[in-house]
């Protein structure tokens, strides 16, 4: 009888837990001990019979799971059935599919955009696993996954976050997945992704630096995602300003420029333009690549003016920029007089100093780093006014410039100025110019009458070119139109581009309808040596007026010519000493006839007054005259107090010598009177104490005290008539009718006829 049963699993005795996968077919055996006869098995999962014989072969399925499976035997007795174990059937249930979420076999993105694929599987025991691939590489932590149970079946989800770029373009993306225990991992299917990108742009040029004269080729070779491009113009940058934009020879791929006969304006950045229609990371859909260009030659120079300017007698400083690639080795200034190549002194220096040069390119002006070549000047002569060379050297060779440093500055005031004569209706002043700071100079001539009140200056204006020069001492005429009659202040400065000088001031000219040029100062002119003579001759006939007086007794009032210019120090310099010089300046003058210098007390000798032969016929060797009752002609002094005289008095054979204001006549004072303050009244011989008898001259001639009190209402100002010597005084004329001088035969008659007849003469202010 059957006393033993085992169930066995690949010769292995199973006893609690019996793993199957579903869907895999299994052999079971079910092992008896020593019977007679042959037992009856029989098989079991669960309550159902699943087959019968020693062993079992059947495929799991889910519905197996958890049930018991087992073998019982008997051979004798039906009732005396043996059983085996009875395991419990846990049946694996493999994956068997995944889908990927989206599907296809291409997936587009764009360039930096974030993609989100998701993976599902099929109910599957134990839980399955899930794996995420980009290419040949796992993408760990970056998917999450979920799993959801369906009785004792799980499934699986799991969704993954990527951040796609232009590098991932074509590769594949796809998940997996299994439980515990399979052996075939199930996939996902496998798309390639697209990465939609704006190119990248590659610039090539055959040599990075370029020499001068010589020929570069730019290429622009862009890589993008779609591969279809447009190509822009290329555009030429310095720094950051843009110089230029060139067109290109433009293919399918690629675009080139061709830079010929190379120059240091070409220097630079060149930037190549594409695009594709895709926006890129930066927000463009133009997308650049450049390449720098550097030039190899010798030294540029960024200047086009050759002209510099200074000033006399101030420091200059000439900068002239320049741009090297390499070194200076040399620099050099030659000026062009002497052919001498300039060397570093206290007073001119040259150097090189680095500096931000202002360069132009093309039709752009940009700052670039370059260097300045300095000639300076501490302080600027006539001769350093020249032409120069600048030459610079480099290892590429060298570069030269000439350029003319010139004046320029306002012009200086004119050395000389002053009236000459009245010529051809034309006013002829003498004029030596200054120096014309390097350019042509006007010079404004600006007068304006003296003794009106707010009187306004007039102008006149001539180039220096329209001057004549009639002489060779650098002295030229000035011609004004003629302007009308009168005193007149005259000043004069020069004008130019640049500025205006000081002016030369204090020109005093009295026109009046006889001037002209033969009556005046040539000397003033024609320089030194004539004038010396003219000088010369004005003594000579000073000494002729004053021997013939000092002969002749009877005394004339000198009948001066007023001056009609003050030309500037140096004229009055060489005239006021003479005796018979009267300036034109505009003050009142002062006039003394017949007195000695040394007799006005009390005063500083000015040489505008005029002095002639002195009549001391009746003084007493500076003694007072003796005191008598003076004979009265027309209303005596005031008792006590000295005579009085204002401006433009007149005094006639006075004994005494009064002060003088200005524009007073006075004849043969004796001594000195004070406090002159009179308003309007003439004197004539003032004897405080001598008697008629003792007016006599020096031939015994007598004449009468005539005393002027305030003018009366009459018209005019008294007129004294009498004869020319002035011995005989009568007929006081206050209408200013005075009659003609007698003729110079009446001079001649005796004494007593002039005592006899009356002559006029006119003393006029």
């Amino acid at each position: 009888r059957v006393t033993e049963v085992v169930l066995q699993h690949n010769t292995m005795n199973v006893s609690d837990v019996l793993m199957v996968i579903s869907g895999e077919p299994i052999i079971l055996t079910c092992i008896t001990g020593l019977s007679r006869p042959d037992p009856s098995i029989d098989w079991y999962i669960g309550s159902q019979k699943r087959g019968n014989g020693p062993s079992l072969n059947f495929t799991p399925s889910n519905e197996d799971h958890n049930q018991t499976i087992y073998c019982q035997a008997y051979n004798t007795d039906p009732n005396k059935i043996v059983y085996s174990l009875r395991p419990r059937l846990s049946v694996q249930v493999n994956v068997s599919n995944i889908i990927l979420d989206p599907p296809g076999d291409s997936i587009t993105f764009l360039d930096g955009t974030t993609i989100s694929l998701r993976c599902n599987t099929g109910p599957s025991r134990p839980q399955p696993v899930i794996r995420w691939w980009l290419g040949v590489n796992e993408v760990t932590n970056l998917s999450i996954t979920t799993i959801t149970g369906t009785s004792t079946l799980f499934i699986a989800s799991s969704e993954l976050h990527l951040v796609v770029d232009k590098t991932q373009q074509g590769k594949k993306v796809y998940c997996d997945a299994k439980v515990f225990g399979q052996v075939n991992v199930i996939e996902s299917v496998k798309p390639a992704i697209n990465v939609l990108y704006a190119p990248d742009i590659r610039v090539n040029i055959m040599s990075e630096y370029t020499v001068v004269g010589s020929t570069a080729v730019l290429e622009c070779v862009p890589q993008g995602n779609p591969p279809q491009y447009t190509f822009h113009p290329w555009i030429h940058m310095v720094g950051k300003t843009e110089i230029r934009r060139l067109n290109g020879v433009n293919k399918v791929n690629n675009s080139t420029l061709t830079l010929s006969n190379i120059s240091i304006n070409d220097m630079g950045t060149y930037i190549c333009t594409v695009d594709n229609s895709i926006t890129g990371l930066d927000g463009q859909i133009n997308q650049m690549g450049d390449i720098r260009v550097y030039v190899q030659g010798p030294p540029v120079i960024g200047v086009t003016d050759s002209t510099f300017t200074g000033e006399i007698d101030k420091s200059a400083v000439i900068e002239i920029p320049f741009y090297s690639n390499s070194s200076i080795k040399t620099l050099k200034f030659i000026k062009h007089s002497n052919s001498f190549e300039i060397s570093n002194t206290s007073f001119v220096s040259s150097y090189i100093s680095p500096s931000s040069i202002k360069w132009t390119f093309y039709t752009e002006k940009v700052m670039i780093p370059g260097h300045i070549a300095v000639l300076f000047f501490k302080n600027v002569t006539h001769q350093d006014f020249d032409n120069y060379t600048l030459q610079l050297f480099n290892e590429n060779g060298n570069e030269i410039m000439v350029f003319a440093f010139i004046a320029s500055a306002p012009p200086s005031a004119p050395k000389t100025f002053f009236f000459s004569h009245i010529d051809a209706g034309f006013l002829v002043f003498g004029i030596e110019k200054g120096f014309n700071g390097g350019h042509e100079q006007t010079f404004i001539v600006e007068y304006r009458p003296i003794g009106i009140t707010d009187a306004t200056w007039s102008i006149f204006m001539i180039s220096e070119n329209a001057l004549e020069d009639p002489f060779t001492n650098g002295t030229y005429y000035l011609k004004i139109p003629r302007i009308q009659d009168g005193h007149y202040i005259f000043r004069v400065y020069a004008a130019n581009v640049i500025g205006n000088s000081s002016a030369v001031e204090g020109v005093y000219v009295k026109i009046k309808e006889e001037q002209s040029a033969k009556n005046l100062p040539v000397a003033a002119i024609t320089g030194g040596v004539i004038g010396s003579a003219i000088f010369v001759i004005a003594i000579v006939v000073v000494a002729l007026i004053l021997k013939r007086r000092t002969q002749r007794p009877k005394m004339k009032a000198f009948e001066g010519k007023e001056m009609d210019s003050t030309n500037g120090k140096q004229q009055v310099n060489k005239l006021e000493n003479n005796p018979v010089y009267i300036s034109s300046v505009p003050v009142v003058q002062e006039y003394a006839a017949g007195v000695e210098k040394e007799k006005i007390l009390g005063q500083t000798v000015d040489p505008r007054i005029i002095y002639a032969q002195v009549d001391k016929s009746n003084v007493n060797k500076g003694k007072q005259a003796p005191k008598e009752k003076p004979v009265k002609t027309s209303r005596a002094a005031p008792k006590g107090k000295p005579v009085k005289a204002l401006k433009e008095d007149v005094y006639e054979n006075s004994p005494l010598a009064l002060k003088s204001s200005r524009d007073n006549v006075y004849k043969n004072p004796g001594h000195v009177a004070t406090d002159i303050n009179s308003s309007e009244t003439v004197y004539e011989n003032p004897e405080s104490s001598a008697s008629k008898s003792h007016l006599v001259n020096k031939d015994g001639l007598q004449y009468a005290a005539v005393i002027f009190g305030p003018l009366s209402t009459r018209a005019g100002k008294p007129v004294i008539h009498g004869v020319e010597d002035h011995t005989v005084y009568a007929d006081i004329d206050y209408g200013k009718n005075g009659k003609p001088l007698p003729d110079s035969d009446e001079e001649k008659e005796s004494s007593g006829a002039r005592k006899n007849k009356r002559t006029q003469m006119n003393i006029d202010d």
